[in-house]
Parts: structure tokens; C-alpha cells; sequence
């Protein structure tokens, strides 16, 4: 009996170990992991404003949207430009700041080829026209009123988003987050029509 029992604390003894150890070995991988996780984010990854869409190096998805004074706009009225097409709100903290880096870039660019274009998400129209006036933007502006498809084909994750689209239709670069005036720049410099 007393062997029996020695035994199966020997067995007992060695199943604890067996755990410990798997359990430890998994964490250590799992510790491993997010430290390369963020070693790579830290070291390598490029900036975490821009996210990654399948849409890049693809042709912009088609669109019909209308003005906030109810005139039509189509995506093919920008073929032919560089253009920068921003999603926005009015009730949106870092689209304050953005729509003065954007009016900016706007002002310079515009009569050397840029096009520009807002499209107020989740917004009244008179709450866009608000903003609109507030901070004093000049570029045309629709609402989105496609019950979240034109989100949907652009892959919008968030509000501010910015897509910067070639002259070809193509597009080159998405931004998550306000985007500066310099972003524009570059991108227009990289990308205007001769």
C-alpha cells in the first residue's frame, strides 16, 4: 500500500512539474511574441497612422454623392489630378485642427492641380455648413448620405480619414488621424500633374 501510495506521488509530483512547465513555456511565448510585437512596431513598423488597406495601388472606388448645397459630384470629375479625399465630422475633435491644416494646403495647392474633397460623416447638414464656416474651409464638401456604403468601399475605420489618390485614379496612401499640411505637400510634390 505504502509503495502504491509513493508512487502515485511520484506521478502526482510529475504531472504538477509537466503543468508548470507548459504553463511556463507558454507564457514565455506569448511574453515573447508582444515583446517582438512591439520591438517590431518600435523599430521597424512605419508610421501608425497609416494603416495598411487592400485598396492600396487600386483604382479609388466609384462615387455619387451631393454637395451641401445639393449639387452632384462624381468620382470621375477628379481623374486627371492628385487629389485628397477626407472623411470628417463636425463633432469631431482632431477634424478641427485638420480642416485648417487642410484649408492650408488647399490655398497653395489648389491652383497648381490638387483636388480636394470632404465628406462630413454622421452629420446634419446644417452642422456640416457650421463647421464649414467656423473654420473657414473653401474646399468642396459633401455628406455622405449612402447609409455607410462610400465608408464601406473606402474602408473607413475612423473619423478623421484621409486617401490620397493619384492623378490616375489610384490609390497611393490612407491616413487614420488628422492630417497636417505637410502630409499634403509631400504628397502632392510626389504626385502633381506636369
Amino acid at each position: 500500500m505504502k509503495l502504491l501510495n509513493l508512487s502515485t506521488k511520484k506521478v502526482y509530483n510529475m504531472e504538477i512539474k509537466n503543468k508548470r512547465l507548459f504553463l511556463g513555456s507558454i507564457s514565455f511565448f506569448f511574453i515573447s511574441l508582444l515583446l517582438g510585437l512591439f520591438a517590431y512596431g518600435l523599430f521597424f513598423a512605419d508610421d501608425p497612422k497609416i494603416i495598411p488597406t487592400i485598396l492600396l495601388d487600386k483604382a479609388a472606388p466609384q462615387f455619387k454623392l451631393s454637395d451641401l448645397d445639393g449639387e452632384q459630384i462624381l468620382s470621375e470629375n477628379f481623374k486627371g489630378s492628385p487629389t485628397v479625399i477626407n472623411f470628417w465630422a463636425s463633432w469631431c475633435i482632431p477634424c478641427r485642427q485638420e480642416a485648417v491644416e487642410l484649408q492650408q494646403a488647399w490655398n497653395e495647392f489648389s491652383p497648381h492641380g490638387l483636388q480636394m474633397l470632404g465628406v462630413a460623416v454622421g452629420d446634419t447638414t446644417t452642422d456640416a455648413k457650421k463647421f464649414i464656416e467656423k473654420y473657414g474651409v473653401t474646399f468642396l464638401n459633401a455628406q455622405d448620405t449612402s447609409n455607410g456604403d462610400l465608408l464601406l468601399d473606402f474602408g473607413v475605420t475612423g473619423i478623421p480619414e484621409t486617401f490620397f489618390i493619384d492623378s490616375e485614379g489610384i490609390i497611393k496612401k490612407k491616413h487614420y488621424g488628422a492630417v497636417t499640411y505637410d502630409e499634403v505637400a509631400n504628397f502632392f510634390q510626389n504626385n502633381k500633374t506636369l
